[in-house]
Parts: structure tokens; sequence; C-alpha cells
């Protein structure tokens, strides 16, 4: 830790801590070093700055004022600025600067980052094992698991000895907090995204590579952000380490300027430089620019590079308007050079109507119904009402079709009605946003399908993420929570990416207690899970003996047209969304529940009141695959063994996999690079390893050329360091094809 430059006894400087919250959620907090004369003032200040916070008005603001004896001077981190043109390009970069500074396991502590949403400090991570040390009860017995390392008593030293006290700089605030954390015994890495919905910038931080602001690492008007100290020593020093962070006084002296000369718009129009940043306005500069994630050069003619982003993703004009597509160009720059990039086409080796046979091994065909003949002579029947709908539901686009297919997926479900949506995800989109608003409050599994997350960000909503599957998490939140006049629980049934399962007893009796709407999203589970195919509801309750015993219930309702079983008595989610384009075979989405959800969402739904209707062909293929799934359930039967039998063979090569559904994802590690000396004929071990990211790609590409179809799942459809390939096995797949997939993925990765 650096010496102090300066200590002073009967010191005449004060702390001004101000804490805020709402219905005792922590809304804000801040404060400041500054002389006696300018305490209550600056008090006053920071109780401003609570009531006028984008996160809400509190309903309780605490302040306090406290002498401080002995403060201790420590000289700012160097800043370097990273221009970030998008949340995904922040998190890389993240990664590379956590890299070089000799971080490992960065993967995963990215993974646990949605935990620090909501703490009122940072969690302290074990850099080695990631253990969480603020809450381990051999070193803090019986602390608020909420409450996190509250790093406080800061500030800037030059405010401080002026006596200043303005309203809130991000910038300053978050240098100061940096250095001093960097400064914290055993203290090896910090990450930091801020919670503040109108501040999009963030920055990891290590006494090596200094502060490294990240001009963008969420998206505008995101409430979620948070902190993570990473903590490298002795077990016995950290409760010292905690006290420094949370006791000690500190003022942090030459914290660099970020300044403006553009009226009162704070622009990004600077020199970059490694131990401080000042603009320089007087003479026309040679060069205006920034040096981005990966230190790349724009060379535009002969002409400077003038690349014009500000924090807020705002753009400004100086002189003539700067190459409009520069940003553009500079974001897919960044994701070639991360090795994630991904391009649209048909299999190279095809050419004209002559495709190559390929083993497909990634499609959500489940049931194999894509291709099947009755299904295909369906499409080609409903589309004698054309080949495209040409108007919404509500205007001209409803066909008999669409209400018959609507009719039949509620009966098969089980509920009162269904409705139909041009996709699965506009079904999700528009769901979440038509059942809550700004004033609601949502509860997101963290690893929920992007058409979610997009539904949760686009209703206004306040979004709280929690732990993936982990209902004691969820039921804490629920608990917690308090003042919204509606909550909305939402989890994938199946997830695309792991193949795990909700636990849907649980997750209902959960959200009946707290009085929140339960919704799940049945993609994966609709033809998969389930005796025959209904989902959750059937899998959960469907051939569960009646009170323990051992006969099957007698209360299941038979739909007398068909001497067919209905699952209405089980019990469901609130809100069931499904797709049309999957176990089905074709394309479109579904809602099924309630008629009084039906027509709250045929009224308020977006997505379904201002989309052109499913296309009829559609609906009409759809309906024959749901025909066929109902009259021949062995072809979930035939699912679930092949699932068994690939895993089985998997494991015959040491790979080790696990799966609730008819996803099987298989993680793909990263590999160090070897060379062999010549000379010797002995192995060269080089420094750094092929990513994750890279393996993936090299290993899908492998496998495609011996005729198997297997795509590289990556980031940011996964976390980082977590690439994988994602099998998706159907009803329609030989043993001999999995048996021989499994052996060349064996050799493809090992």
């Amino acid at each position: 830790m650096n010496k102090p430059t300066e200590t002073e006894e009967k010191s005449s400087l004060f702390t001004v801590k101000m804490r805020a919250s709402l219905l005792g959620a922590h809304i804000s907090g801040a404060e400041k070093i500054v002389d006696g004369a300018n305490a209550c003032d600056t008090a006053a200040k920071l109780v401003s700055r609570a009531l006028t916070h984008p996160k809400g008005s509190p309903d309780f603001i605490n302040v306090k004022i406290e002498r401080q004896t002995r403060i201790e001077r420590l000289e700012s981190l160097k800043v370097t600025e990273n221009v970030t043109l998008t949340p995904e390009e922040g998190r890389v970069r993240a990664a590379e600067l956590l890299k070089s500074a000799g971080i490992t396991r960065i993967a995963e502590i990215f993974a646990r980052f949605p935990e620090t949403y909501g703490l009122r400090g940072a969690m302290l991570l074990d850099a080695d094992t990631l253990e969480r040390l603020d809450t381990a009860p051999d070193l803090f017995p019986g602390r608020d698991p909420m409450r996190g390392v509250r790093a406080t008593n800061m500030d800037d030293a030059d405010s401080a000895v002026k006596g200043t006290s303005e309203g809130k700089n991000h910038y300053a605030e978050a240098i100061v907090l940096a250095t001093k954390v960097a400064n914290a015994p055993g203290i090896v890495g910090e990450i930091c995204v801020s919670d503040d919905p109108d501040y999009v910038t963030g920055y990891v931080a290590t006494k090596e590579i200094g502060y490294q602001r990240l001009s963008v690492m969420k998206a505008k008007g995101d409430p979620c952000g948070g902190r993570v100290f990473l903590y490298h020593g002795p077990r016995s020093q950290i409760p010292s380490t905690v006290e420094f962070l949370e006791k000690t006084a500190v003022l942090v002296e030459n914290v660099p300027i970020l300044q403006s000369k553009w009226g009162q718009s704070p622009a990004i129009f600077r020199f970059v430089d490694s131990s401080i940043r000042r603009n320089e306005w007087g003479q026309s500069p040679a060069i205006f620019r920034f040096v981005d994630s990966s230190i790349r050069r724009n060379e535009w003619g002969q002409s400077p590079i003038s690349r014009i982003v500000e924090s807020s993703n705002r753009r400004f004009q100086w002189g003539q308007s700067p190459e409009k597509w520069s940003s553009i160009e500079a974001e897919l720059s960044s994701i070639r050079e991360a090795g994630l990039w991904r391009r649209v086409g048909t299999d190279p080796e095809s050419t004209g109507t002559v495709p190559v046979k390929k083993v497909v091994m990634s499609a959500n065909d489940y049931l194999g119904l894509a291709n099947d003949p009755r299904v295909m002579a369906a499409f080609a029947e409903g589309s004698k009402w054309g080949a495209g709908s040409t108007g919404s539901r509500l205007t001209t686009g409803t066909v008999p079709v669409h209400l018959e297919l609507e009719r039949r997926l509620a009966r098969f479900k089980g509920t009162e009605e269904a409705l139909l949506y041009a996709t699965g995800y506009m079904a999700n989109v528009g769901v979440i946003s038509a059942i809550v608003k700004k004033g609601d409050v949502i509860f997101s599994d963290k690893l929920n399908h992007a058409s979610i997350i997009d539904g949760c960000r686009l209703s206004g909503a306040e979004v709280k993420v929690y732990g993936h599957l982990d209902y004691d998490d969820l039921e804490r939140q629920l608990a917690a929570d308090s003042g919204h006049r509606r909550r909305l629980v939402v989890s994938d049934a199946v997830f695309s990416m792991d193949g795990d399962m909700l636990d849907l007893p649980r997750y209902l009796e959960i959200c009946s207690r707290h009085n929140a709407f339960s919704m799940i999203d049945e993609a994966h589970a609709t033809g998969v899970i389930g005796s025959t195919g209904r989902g959750l509801a059937e899998h959960f309750y469907g051939d569960r003996p009646q009170n323990g015993g051992d006969s099957p219930r007698q209360n299941r309702r038979i739909d007398e047209s068909t001497n067919r079983q209905i699952e209405g008595d089980c019990p469901h989610a609130d809100i069931t969304v499904g797709t049309l384009s999957k176990a089905l075979g074709s394309e479109g989405g579904f809602v099924c529940g309630s008629r009084r959800l039906i027509d709250y969402l045929v009224n308020r739904s977006r997505s379904f009141i201002f989309s052109t209707a499913p296309a009829p062909g559609n609906a009409a293929a759809a309906m024959k695959a749901l025909e066929i799934l109902e009259a021949e359930p062995e072809r979930v039967a035939r699912l679930r063994d092949n699932v068994a039998f690939f895993v089985a063979e998997l494991a015959r090569y040491n790979i080790k996999v696990k799966t609730d559904s008819a996803i099987v994802p298989i993680p793909v590690p990263g590999r160090v690079p070897v060379k062999i000396d010549e000379s010797t004929n002995r192995r060269i071990d080089e420094s750094g390893t092929v990513p994750s990211e890279r393996r993936a790609v090299e290993v899908a590409e492998r496998l495609r050329r011996k005729g198997f179809v297997i795509p590289a799942i990556r980031y940011p459809t996964v976390a980082l360091g977590s690439a994988r390939l994602r099998v998706a096995i159907s009803a329609s797949h030989t043993r001999e094809e999995l048996a021989a997939a499994a052996l060349l993925i064996s050799e493809a990765i090992f």
C-alpha cells in the first residue's frame, strides 16, 4: 500500500456522507471531505442530489457529518480511456485488460457479476477460488449479505483543499474510489459498472494497469450495475483490508479533470494520455483521435482520425460531419478481433440446387416434423388463403386456420385459450411489455433468452435479475420488494444454451405466495418435455400418483372428440409462451393462459396488434404437426432415448455432459499453443492461450468438414470464456449418426 504523503492530526476536515433509500431499497449514496465551514452547505447539496436521482425519489435520507483526525493521501491512479461503442465491446475489452493484469477465471467472475445488483457495496471475491469473502462466516459472522463492502471516507484532495462541494462528478468520484481500492492490502483488481440509469460507463482498475475507463458498459436506461473487488493474499488479512476500505479516510491527489467546451453537453473530444486526460482546444491540433479497445487505427485517406463518441451515445459535429460509418467499422473490427465474427450463408460446399448431404445436429426440429410429408402438404393446402396474411389479426389478417390452431393449442396445453404471434420472440416481447410497465417490477432469471431480456427492457418496468435457477435468491428478492403495482416473474422452461429445466412446482409456489404473475417460455419444452410432449406441467404433475398412492390421478379431463387426455387439471404458470418453430416444425409463436389473459393481450400487446398475422400456410403446417404429435407420442419417447444414447456415447470418450432436455451443451476449452523445438524434438510452451471462442469455431469447422453441422456458440450468446458446441438431438437421428458424432467431437476437442 502507498505510504501516505501527509497525516493531518487534529484536522479541520469533516466527512459528509449521504445515503438515500426508497422502501428500504438503496437508491443513492455520496460523500465529500470538506472543511468545517463548508460542511452544512455540502450536506444540503448532497440531500438535493438524492432528491433528484434518476432511480426515484427516496422516502429516507441519512446524512452523517464526522470529523476526521487522520487522513491518508494517495496519488491518483494513472488513467486510460478505452472507447467502446457497445456494452458487448466494453465487456470484451474489460476481459482483455484483466487478463493483462494477471487476473484469471475472468469468465467466471463476469458470470457472478449480476450477484452484485442490489448490493449496497461491493462483492469481495477471492481472485483464485472466487469465494465470496465479505460474507464468509469465519471472517464476518452475521454480516448482512446485501451490505457488501462499502468503500467510504474518501474524496478528491483538490476539492477538499478548496472547500468545494460541487454536484455529482461521476468521473472524479470513480477515480478516487478506484485509487483507494487499488491501494487496499491484498486487492489485485476491481470491476465496476454504474447502477445509475443515466450513466453507461464502467471501469476496471489495478495498481499495475491503473484506472481503465470503458466508455460503454451497459445500455442507456439500464439500472443494473455493481462492483467487484478481487482479493489475493492471506485470509487473516481480509478483515484489515475491509477495515481500510470502510474506515480509513483518504484524499486522492492529482485526480485528472474531465473537461468540455461544447456548451452544456459533455462531449469526448480530447487526447487520450496514459497518465492524465486534458482537452487542448487552442490552436487546431494535428491529431484528434481515440485509442479504442484494441488500439486500432483508422485511416480515412489522408485525413486525421476524428471519431466522435460520447458516453451517452450522443453524436456531435465538429466542422464537417464525421464519417457516419466510422463507429460501425470500429465495432465490426472489434468483433473480428475478439473471435466473435458471424455470417449468414448456406453450406459453402453446396452448389446450385444440389446440397451436400450433412447430418444437422443443431436445428431445433426435435421431432423430425419440419420435413414430414404430411406437414409439408398441410403447408401447401393452407396457402390457399395466400402466401401471406397481408394484414394484422385485428384487421384483415385472421383466417379460419388461425382460430382453429389457437383452439387446439389451448386444448393441448390444458388452458382456456391461446393466442398466435408472428414469432416466439414477438410473443415474449409483446406479453412482457403488455403486462408490466413503469411502476411495476420484473424478476428475471439471469440466463433467460434474449427475447425475454428485450421484453423486460422495453416494458419500462424495474428489472431485478436473480441467480440462475436460484429459487432462494428469487424468494429473497420477492420478499424484500414492495411498493410496485404489478410483479412478474419470468423464466425459460428449458434453457436454450444449457439444456437445464425449471423446477415448475417450486417456481409456481414462490410466485403464488408472493402474489406475483408467473410466466414461462416453453419454446424448448413443447414437444420435448412430458410423456406426450405437453411441457413442464405434464412432466411434473401429469404422471404423478395422487396423494402418494400407486395409481395415476383420476381427475384428468378427457376430450370426447379424440378420447385423449387433457392436462387441464395440472397447475400451470399464469402465462405460458411457446413456439411453432421448433418441435412443431413450422414458424410462429403462441401464448396460452386464461381467457382474461388472452383478452388483455388482444387489446394491449403491441407486437400482436401491429404485426401482420402468421402466414396461413405456417399455421396449417403447425396444426398438422400438432395433430401428428398427439397421435404419435412415441416420437417423444424416441427423442428421449436418443438423448440418453448420445450422452452415454460422449461419456465413452470422457466427455461428461448433463441435460434435462434435447439440448446437449459440450464445453470447448481454450488451448495452450504448442511448438516443437526441431533440434531436440521437445515441446516449447508459449505464453497465452487460444481462447475458448476461437477454439469452438475451429472445432465446429472441423466437424463440418467431416459432414456434421454443429455450430459454435460464443459470447455474447453465452458468457465470455464459456464457448461450446450446442447439440440439438432429434427423434429423426439414427444411432449410427449419434455414435459417429460423439466420436468426431471427441477427436476434434482433444
